[in-house]
């Protein structure tokens, strides 16, 4: 999680100008990238809906409203899979701007998800520059290991990113 979560964030941070979103909306993704495994507790199947309703209905939560815990829960519920979808009870009882919110930051865990698709941390650190009409991401990864997973899994992860922004995400890796 930590891997994720730095990984995220550092995404989520250099994009600022492209998201224009603040510390709070940092917080809720700060967190769901540290609760979004949780579920593989209960099974590995479906884990990722697992991990909503346990950060849905934990007591542990101080903190955060409830609309707050539905949204780091939904954050959780995305990171892989389907992404949102108004079919999505939960996600379609939230109000427009939640659910765009939602599509924003679960597209940012997304991507530091499938960075560390291996959970070795291979990638050690991006940058990412909006440029005209796509954002570019030097991944700069230990050059003693194999990043070629991490790069197929944000591959197929990227999807929501392009669609929600309308931009086009490429990946470009930097040996250290």
């Amino acid at each position: 999680a930590e891997t994720v979560t730095r990984l995220t964030l550092q995404l989520f941070d250099d994009l600022k100008d492209l998201h224009k979103l603040g510390n709070l909306e940092r917080d809720y993704l700060e967190t769901a990238c540290y609760l979004h495994q949780v579920g593989l507790c209960i099974s590995h199947h479906n884990y990722h809906k697992h991990s909503y309703y346990i950060i849905k209905n934990s007591e542990a939560m101080v903190g955060f409203s409830n609309a707050e815990i539905e949204i780091i829960a939904l954050l959780a519920r995305y990171h892989r899979k389907g992404g949102p979808k108004g079919k999505h009870e939960e996600f379609k009882a939230l109000r427009l701007e939640d659910q765009l919110l939602v599509r924003k930051l679960s597209s940012f865990l997304r991507i530091g998800d499938g960075l560390d698709r291996s959970e070795k941390s291979i990638i050690e650190r991006l940058d990412a520059v909006l440029e005209k009409g796509k954002v570019d991401c030097r991944l700069y990864y230990n050059k003693e290991k194999d990043p070629n997973l991490e790069i197929w899994s944000v591959s197929e992860k990227k999807d929501l990113f392009e669609e929600t922004f309308g931009l086009k995400l490429e990946f470009h890796l930097h040996p250290v």
